[in-house]
């Protein structure tokens, strides 16, 4: 993903795997039951959301760069 914005939406029982994000947000979202396997989708990007029974697994660490939007980083 690379700029997506989710607003006022469920996710029930999904599986977000091996995703880097380099400007993507939840806004008032619902996650229930949902693992998140390898992604660097921090608290940070989970606005005014709630997460419910939820798993995140093996985070990505370290700096993560972007190169796909003309030349921006991210660290």
């Amino acid at each position: 993903m690379k700029s997506v914005t989710f607003e006022d939406s469920l996710f029930e029982e999904c599986y977000f795997e091996d995703i880097t994000s380099s400007n993507t947000f939840f806004k008032n979202c619902t996650f229930i039951s949902t693992v998140f396997y390898n992604t660097d989708l921090f608290e940070y990007k989970f606005i005014n959301s709630r997460v419910v029974n939820s798993t995140f697994l093996h985070n990505k660490e370290g700096c993560q760069l972007d190169f796909s939007d003309d030349n921006n980083a991210y660290m």
